[in-house]
């Protein structure tokens, strides 16, 4: 009884500590002068980082995976086998050595096809341009949602604009930009009760990039069976219909070839998803046990609770999706900054100053850590390169704890009535 006592308070003053820093932050950051001071200095840090890093990156000296697009485009275009090793056409387009192959849907191909048509640097430019503005014009929607100030919209913009996740999206030029942008223009319609146009977004999400079909089975509670039968159905069509497109032969050797040969990936520091972290710890028994005990988890909460508010069912969902899909990499984690925004301005976290405070350094964390750490031991190499995974897993635990509140309030409310 002493030892739960003692534990108590000491959670109770942990909770009172936080409160107040995170009430005296936002106190500070709510004067309109230093978030502008704030945001021109990140935008500073951006500009610098930028013209550091990124020529090493679009003139193909780098081997990082926009090759893979690029010339799968170019092979889409030629008629040519697309899933093959690109180690020779790499090498002679731009003078280096690495085993690189397209590893995307048949419908990112044919989506990406027309940057082949440029030059490498050419696409690469361009491609970087539009990865940022459709960055931008994501957080942009979000925060609108929620009717923040000017000032508050723009360090929200310069914050999210020089976090690591993008940085390091922006520099390998990857195109998780483009599902993020469908993620939100999703979640507006369902807010705004075009159901089926908000799934079809998320269709062509999971069409791009297949880990968003979680977002739609998760979405059942909110739109209903039919509506989320009706999406699948939805994907399956672009899905074998852009298949037949890139040739059947192509679309058979990336069901067959290239879908199993994401296990090569399986436990890779700098892949954050449950069965890459029990695969690192060296233990399949341990990264399936991981995968399934949480996805029985979400199944279970999925339908046992009433139905959730959309902000709060999208961050869930989103995040769960991460933690599910085998491949869940660094750049991927702009998919939750929605999230993030919406725990930090949604008016049901308005009155819970220390949950906020909480969330504010779950977002340093990402904003900051770096991909990897290596030491000189494994298990503290893992752990502490696996920190985005555990800031993953606060974050769903944060937005869950609202999501119940709301539904908690909801029905008193009915009740009431």
């Amino acid at each position: 009884m002493l030892l739960c006592a003692q534990a108590t308070n000491r959670y109770y003053l942990l909770k009172v500590f936080m409160k107040q820093i995170s009430e005296y932050f936002f106190t500070v950051l709510d004067d309109q002068g230093v978030k502008i001071l704030l945001s021109l200095g990140l935008i500073l840090l951006f500009i610098i980082s930028a013209s550091v890093n990124l020529p090493l990156a679009f003139d193909g000296t780098v081997p990082y995976d926009f090759p893979n697009y690029f010339f799968g485009g170019k092979r889409f275009i030629e008629g040519r086998p697309i899933y093959d090793y690109l180690e020779s056409e790499v090498f002679q387009a731009l003078g280096w050595h690495n085993v690189v192959y397209p590893a995307d849907p048949p419908f990112t191909v044919i989506i990406l096809s027309p940057l082949a048509l440029l030059s490498y640097t050419q696409a690469w430019i361009v491609w970087a341009l539009i990865s940022t503005i459709l960055f931008l014009v994501s957080i942009f929607l979000v925060a609108r949602e929620f009717s923040v100030k000017s000032s508050t919209l723009l360090l929200t913009l310069a914050v999210a604009l020089t976090a690591k996740p993008f940085r390091f999206l922006l520099f390998t030029n990857h195109f998780e930009t483009l599902v993020l942008f469908l993620s939100v223009l999703g979640w507006i319609f369902l807010r705004r009760k075009y159901e089926r146009l908000g799934l079809f977004m998320w269709v062509l999400a999971a069409s791009l990039k297949l880990f968003p079909l979680l977002w739609i089975v998760g979405s059942v509670r909110l739109v209903g069976l039919r509506k989320v039968v009706e999406a699948l159905l939805a994907f399956l069509l672009i899905f074998f219909v852009s298949g037949y497109f890139v040739g059947i032969e192509n679309l058979k050797t990336f069901l067959f070839e290239i879908i199993p040969r994401s296990q090569l990936w399986y436990g890779v520091i700098a892949n954050y998803s449950l069965i890459s972290f029990g695969y690192a710890f060296q233990s399949k028994l341990l990264a399936w046990s991981l995968e399934l005990i949480f996805a029985l988890w979400v199944v279970c909460d999925l339908y046992a609770q009433k139905r959730p508010k959309i902000d709060f069912q999208w961050c869930l969902i989103t995040i769960e999706s991460l933690l599910l899909s085998p491949l869940c990499w660094w750049r991927y984690l702009i998919l939750v900054f929605p999230c993030i925004l919406i725990l930090l301005f949604s008016k049901e976290s308005k009155s819970a100053s220390s949950l906020k405070g909480i969330v504010a350094v779950l977002a340093l964390l990402i904003w900051g850590w770096p991909e990897i750490i290596n030491t000189s031991n494994h298990l503290s190499t893992v752990v502490l390169s696996f920190v985005p995974m555990g800031v993953l897993c606060c974050l769903y635990l944060f937005t869950r704890k609202l999501a119940l509140q709301r539904t908690l309030i909801s029905v008193n409310e009915r009740d009431f009535l």
